[in-house]
């Protein structure tokens, strides 16, 4: 797989979050709470410091579009690269495996 499997929750959640679309980080921010139907919340500046790793790692890139006005002033908008996709599926899968196992543990 790759030395970043498993992903740390956050890093998961912000790929996750750009999977969705070209995003800012208080965009990033918002769809993490909608998408953990607000049962996590990352303080933004937690998330700043996990995109310029991302960033680093080649996971994302800045988008094409690189600013986004919000608040009246300019953001940088952040997308998956095609390296971040296939980390983000290959955790998913692995994800989808650990509860497989889960779920048959429960059962039995």
């Amino acid at each position: 797989m790759s030395s970043l499997a498993p992903l740390q929750s956050i890093r998961f959640c912000i790929l996750l979050a750009l999977a969705k679309a070209p995003m800012c980080g208080a965009d990033i921010e918002r769809q993490i709470m909608e998408d953990s139907r607000s049962s996590i919340y990352i303080h933004f500046t937690t998330i700043y410091k996990t995109l310029k790793s991302l960033k680093q790692k080649g996971l994302i890139t800045q988008a094409s579009r690189p600013y986004s006005l919000l608040f009246g002033h300019p953001t940088t908008t952040y997308q998956l690269t095609n390296q971040g996709q296939r980390i983000l599926k290959n955790e998913i899968l692995r994800l989808k495996s650990a509860l497989t196992i889960a779920n048959q543990r429960i059962t039995e």
